[in-house]
């Protein structure tokens, strides 16, 4: 198997002819199918070895723009941006307020919140009431945690792309392993930090 590449694979006149005979050869093939299968015969994949089929399409659209290739006709599909808008449910949740020192509050548990569950939605019901932005949905590769209190009183909601890095440090987590966690000023014991 060849080297797995993330990064655009350089483009000479050998790849402008393969990908050409390509779609010649497969007529009946879209841009989203043209695309996978290049990734795949390049392995052009990202680390989890998904292959970078978006970016090979944005690729193939400059291509195309240059007259190096010809794609297919645009399938008239909906796409992305014309698709029914995003509806999130908001909900009631506990707004009691927390006076009390934060040695009572300490430890706090951090819940990673998996995607299309109760938790998933609460989430985004809180984001969309309380974060100064609003929410209406995320992009690209993340990961969502909810911070709760000793007494299991929410106190935050966090999301970083892909880690949370250095923000938590020692969660408790399912494999076991157990560390400390790291209180920044963004949550405090007397107010909610959403």
């Amino acid at each position: 198997m060849s080297k797995r590449i993330s990064i655009k694979p350089q483009i000479s006149a050998i790849e402008i002819r393969f990908i050409q005979k390509l779609i010649d050869n497969n007529p009946s093939w879209g841009r989203t199918k043209l695309s996978v299968e290049i990734c795949m015969i390049w392995n052009w994949c990202d680390v989890s070895g998904n292959p970078k089929d978006i970016s090979c399409r944005d690729m193939l659209r400059r291509m195309d723009a240059k007259g190096q290739i010809q794609l297919p006709t645009k399938y008239g599909g909906r796409g992305f941006r014309s698709r029914a808008p995003y509806h999130i449910q908001l909900r009631l949740h506990d707004m009691t307020p927390i006076e009390s020192p934060i040695k009572d509050v300490l430890p706090v548990s951090v819940s990673i919140i998996e995607a299309h569950t109760a938790g998933s939605d609460d989430y985004k019901s809180l984001l969309a009431q309380y974060h100064y932005l609003g929410f209406k949905t995320t992009v690209g590769e993340n990961i969502k945690y909810m911070v709760y209190s000793r007494q299991g009183q929410l106190l935050a909601c966090l999301s970083r792309g892909r880690r949370l890095g250095h923000a938590l440090r020692g969660i408790s987590t399912s494999a076991g392993t157990k560390r400390h966690v790291e209180i920044t000023s963004s949550i405090r014991p007397t107010t909610r930090a959403f």
